[in-house]
């Protein structure tokens, strides 16, 4: 069984802060970390597994996109036992994507290909069933669109696209509203 630390990637003020990347010390965090910053994550990864098994068909592909360490993964394996499908992990962190290897390898899931890849250009076909959360903030917004209809292309007739993302409000008022919520949580 994997262990993971609890996140003090942040703990001590920094004089020079870098860009943030998901390197080892955030993947040691990251479920701690995840599940502290975004209200309602488990929530969503309970409601990807559930909702999942309304749309992947048999021997067709799922894809998420952006997977870290699969909880939206391990979520639809575990609401799709008996469906023959094979589910593409895809992220571009070396260090996410190891991680990721072995939980898999411990879960002696064979449906699940690990992928270190570009999302932009990793291809989609046969999808079912793509899931795409909290990852949309990391491509360049003049690219968002072309991800998103490579997507559209790739998804099966009635395929399905779960999209979590953080907003912005076209309203200042509902903007503060929100990050005051969320800094209260």
């Amino acid at each position: 069984m994997e262990e993971f630390t609890r996140d003090t990637v942040y703990k001590d003020p920094q004089k020079n802060i870098k860009k943030f990347k998901f390197d080892q010390k955030v993947v040691n965090a990251f479920p701690d970390m995840i599940y502290r910053s975004v209200p309602g994550y488990r929530t969503i990864i309970n409601y990807c597994g559930s909702i999942s098994s309304k749309y992947i068909k048999e021997d067709s592909n799922c894809y998420d996109l952006g997977c870290s360490l699969g909880a939206s993964t391990l979520s639809i394996i575990e609401c799709n036992r008996d469906t023959p499908f094979c589910l593409h992990a895809v992220d571009n962190s070396v260090e996410m994507i190891k991680r990721l290897e072995k939980i898999v390898a411990e879960s002696k899931e064979e449906r699940v290909i690990c992928t270190l890849n570009d999302i932009m250009k990793h291809p989609i076909e046969n999808a079912s069933l793509v899931i795409l959360n909290f990852t949309l903030q990391f491509i360049p917004l003049c690219d968002r669109q072309k991800l998103l209809s490579k997507i559209h292309d790739g998804l099966n007739p009635g395929g399905c696209l779960f999209f979590s993302e953080k907003i912005k409000f076209p309203s200042q008022k509902n903007n503060n509203l929100y990050n005051d919520l969320h800094h209260e949580f």
